[in-house]
């Protein structure tokens, strides 16, 4: 059908061979050729299933699909896309801060964690320094319980301890762990004030 230019058409129905006058010009040969091939295809499909499509439908269907967009609405698309793409330069510069700021939390958390661990690692060995140097049970429990006392009183975690090693140490004097720490205690303090 689409080869035919003679413009006898013979079924009635608007189709390329009818309207010769309307072919565009070479550049869009392609474009208007595969139109028409669908146009034609609807048609023999819909002729085949026992119905027709009217001229006018035709007509109207190619109106809509040759008519270009308006002035107003390119320019309305325009800006649709400036503004899409701020918004997605805007969306990616925020993301990218966000990162960056998650990635130097996690540093200073890291760097917080290693000078906690290399901490606790030194007060470990001072405990077990300080834990070969007593006797009996109770004198050890009297000396952390004045270390913990100098501590701050405002920490959950020492207050939690001061108050067991109270109660280890009230477990301690009444039984028979009990000796006479007098001198050490007298040490420990010229240890704890260096003035």
């Amino acid at each position: 059908k689409l080869a035919s230019g003679s413009g006898s058409g013979g079924s009635g129905q608007a189709g390329p061979s009818q309207r010769p006058s309307e072919a565009p010009e070479e550049g869009r040969l392609l474009s208007w050729l595969v139109r028409e091939e669908l146009s034609c295809q609807i048609q023999l499909k819909l002729l085949r299933q026992g119905r027709s499509l009217s001229a006018s439908a035709v007509e109207d269907t190619e109106r809509n699909v040759e008519s270009p967009l308006s002035e107003e609405t390119l320019q309305m698309q325009e800006r649709r896309r400036a503004g899409n793409r701020l918004a997605a330069r805007r969306c990616r510069a925020k993301r990218r801060l966000e990162f960056s700021q998650l990635t130097e939390q996690i540093r200073h958390s890291e760097l917080e964690l290693l000078r906690l661990r290399r901490c606790l690692d030194s007060a470990r060995q001072e405990f077990a320094e300080l834990l070969g140097d007593f006797p009996s049970p109770s004198c050890l429990l009297s000396f952390l319980t004045r270390r913990l006392e100098q501590a701050d009183p405002l920490d959950p975690w020492l207050s939690r301890l001061l108050l067991n090693v109270r109660q280890i140490l009230e477990t301690a004097s009444s039984t028979s762990f009990a000796t006479d720490c007098r001198h050490l205690n007298q040490d420990s303090k010229s240890q704890l004030d260096p003035s």
